[in-house]
């Protein structure tokens, strides 16, 4: 278990520092409006959290095996939908 937070931790700070970095290259470098930093912050956090469930799904690489239909299927729909 001691090994599983300390991963979900590492995992989480990235995410965090992914975001804000995010943010910074929108709003400092290519100089966005803040409706569309907002837009990419949501798809980021979206999109991030369906590939790290597709990605630790199982032990070998994420890229060698296709997620399950239902995974798959779930992931489709809350995209869609949202």
């Amino acid at each position: 278990m001691r090994l599983v937070l300390g991963i979900a931790t590492v995992v989480g700070v990235i995410g965090v520092f992914d975001s804000f970095g995010l943010f910074y290259l929108g709003e400092r470098v290519f100089h966005l409006d803040r409706t569309i930093i907002q837009t990419l912050i949501y798809l980021k956090l979206s999109v991030s959290g369906h590939f790290k469930i597709f990605s630790n799904a199982h032990a070998r690489p994420f890229w060698s095996l296709r997620p399950a239909p239902n995974s798959r299927c779930g992931g489709v729909g809350t995209q869609t939908a949202t």
